[in-house]
């Protein structure tokens, strides 16, 4: 799940034509992209501190549970592929 999540954290203006031609294309773009810099930096850094694999997990716990979808649980953070014969094993 945390492989294909896709975040789409968009910066957009509702009138952005508006602002282009009131400020100027130049002022625009420098404006935005100094902007979108500061932001994602601060987004990543939140995200970096607050976000765990363990809200993704709670969140397909949750889903399954809701789901009735019966799930095995690896505890595999590491992306890596669960093998059952090997986790028999142990």
């Amino acid at each position: 799940m945390d492989e294909h999540f896709d975040y789409q954290n968009k910066i957009e203006f509702d009138n952005e034509s508006e602002l282009r031609s009131q400020y100027g294309d130049q002022f625009y773009e420098e404006f935005y992209n100094y902007f979108e810099n500061v932001w994602f930096s601060a987004i990543g850094e939140t995200i970096q501190f607050m976000f765990t694999p363990g809200v993704l997990s709670d969140a397909v716990r949750h889903a399954s549970e809701k789901a009735g979808v019966a799930l095995l649980d690896t505890g595999n953070w590491d992306g890596e592929e669960f093998d059952e014969e090997n986790d028999e094993e142990e």
